[in-house]
Formats: structure tokens, C-alpha cells, sequence
């Protein structure tokens, strides 16, 4: 997935309410690690720096998140649940 791909998905994920969005001009927000960007230019930096979601930790089951992922359109990314299976990571889509 390139930058501009991503920057188009990042706010239709900040809206699912399940990964933290770090707000404009936050100190450290955590960026990749425990949030996304709010704004293009903090996301730009996130993909480009890592280029992955799978650090963020989700602390839902897979099956939910899977669940709300397609309620709200977003078919680049799939839930994979940790080994403990009380959480998961999002790992784009094949």
C-alpha cells in the first residue's frame, strides 16, 4: 500500500473508534504505536516511517473488529488476533 492509499483510509479508520487518533500539534502522540494521525501530515509520517499498523495493539476480539472494519467500508485492512486472543493487530489485506 503507497502513502496516498493509506492517507485515504486513515480517517475512515479514526472514525471506527478503534485505534486512538493522536490530535493536531500533540507533543509524542505515539504515532504507529498507539494511534493514528489526525491530521494527513501526522499520517504521512506513520506510513512512511513504518509503513504497517500491525504495533498498534486493538483490545477487542478479531471477530469484532473484523465486524466493524466492514460496517464501515474499509477492505484494506484485516483484524489478526494476538496470541492470547483477547486483542489483535491490524495487517492489510491480501
Amino acid at each position: 500500500m503507497k502513502t496516498v492509499e493509506f492517507l485515504q483510509v486513515a480517517p475512515k479508520l479514526a472514525t471506527t473508534g478503534l485505534i486512538r487518533v493522536a490530535k493536531s500539534g500533540e507533543k509524542n502522540p505515539g504515532l504507529g504505536y498507539a494511534a493514528i494521525g489526525s491530521t494527513d501530515r501526522q499520517n504521512t509520517k506513520l506510513w512512511r516511517l513504518y509503513g504497517t499498523l500491525e504495533n498498534i495493539l486493538i483490545f477487542r476480539k478479531a471477530e469484532e473488529v473484523n465486524e466493524t472494519l466492514k460496517a464501515n467500508g474499509i477492505n484494506e485492512f484485516v483484524a489478526k488476533k494476538t496470541k492470547s486472543g483477547n486483542s489483535c493487530r491490524l495487517i492489510l489485506s491480501a
